[in-house]
């Protein structure tokens, strides 16, 4: 028994090492295969790059030639579409404001320093009025809306003007042309009518449903008198699209989960995808692709749930900014 016990081992001994050393040579020769590969490129690119030692032509075409993909999606996405802005419902892009009609007959320095200090509170109190318009509209419907106030960094959850609920803002993002409108005196007829929700995508159910099994009878419904509901603590990314080519896009500012960053990189996808079937025919048709105004707000958790899941389909947005 016993020599049949060391015949075993040493036979499995063996098959092992057998086992090791095809192994390792299936390792080398795999490792071989990529170095001869990655040598044979590198030959390439010295046989490639050899021309552009000896002539400066050659390097500055093809610097040029590498600058021209970056070049020409700046130019397409960012510079052709400032150059070719939307009407947001502004009422005239070439009608001066009330704060461009201050005579400019000031010559001195102190002159001028004052005339830009009431220019600009001109321009915020036309804004903040702008504001107050808007919420006037919102208070004449009976369906939930909500504010975005980036002055005091809350965003207001209201019902005929009367606030339900204040979440506070952690951080935010604006798109730079608010600053250019506002420059230009354009901002306060931006936001004197509230935005209209069209469309939205989020990580989490609009109406949450579960199905719970009623007890058959009192001592199962005694027995599971005990049993606590745990409340659902998903990671919440949402966003929306208004009229007038507005976007909101609202995190959560606690770290996500592993399934929760999952589920962020799902949506985004599906917002890029919309996103690019909108700007491809625009491009076919060789028409600027239109530039959307984005806000960016990241707020807590349950403020976030809270604000996803109380809005209707078609909600009211008014901005103070």
């Amino acid at each position: 028994m016993r020599i049949y016990e060391l015949y075993s081992k040493i036979y499995m001994w063996a098959q092992r090492s057998i086992f090791i050393s095809w192994l390792s040579r299936a390792l080398s020769a795999v490792v071989s295969f990529f170095v001869r590969l990655f040598s044979q490129i590198i030959r390439r690119l010295f046989r490639f790059f050899r021309p552009l030692r000896q002539s400066w032509m050659a390097k500055i075409s093809f610097f040029l030639f590498l600058l021209l993909p970056p070049l020409l999606i700046f130019f397409l996405f960012v510079i052709w579409p400032l150059q070719h802005l939307p009407d947001w419902g502004v009422t005239s892009f070439t009608t001066p404001s009330a704060t461009s009609q201050i005579p400019t007959t000031a010559a001195k320095p102190e002159d001028t320093a004052e005339r830009k200090e009431l220019v600009q509170k001109m321009k915020a109190l036309e804004t903040e009025a702008a504001f107050y318009k808007s919420q006037l509209e919102l208070a004449k419907s009976d369906s939930i809306n909500f504010t975005i106030d980036l002055v005091d960094s809350v965003v207001n959850l209201q019902i005929r003007g009367i606030t339900v609920r204040r979440c506070k803002i952690q951080q935010f993002e604006l798109s730079r042309v608010f600053s250019q409108l506002r420059m230009r005196g354009f901002l306060s007829d931006l936001l004197t009518k509230p935005f209209i929700l069209q469309k939205e995508w989020a990580t989490i159910p609009k109406m949450p449903v579960r199905i719970i099994q009623a007890p058959k009878d009192t001592t199962e419904a005694l027995q599971r008198a005990d049993n606590e509901i745990r409340l659902e603590k998903p990671d919440v990314f949402f966003a929306f699209q208004f009229d007038r080519k507005l976007f909101l896009d609202v995190e959560q500012i606690e770290s996500p989960t592993s399934q929760g960053r999952m589920q962020k990189l799902s949506y985004r996808y599906q917002r890029l995808k919309e996103s690019i079937q909108e700007i491809l025919p625009n491009l076919l048709r060789f028409r600027p692709p239109q530039y959307q105004l984005w806000i960016q707000l990241k707020i807590s958790r349950e403020d976030a749930k809270a604000l996803y899941r109380s809005l209707p389909k078609n909600a009211t947005l008014a901005i103070r900014m």
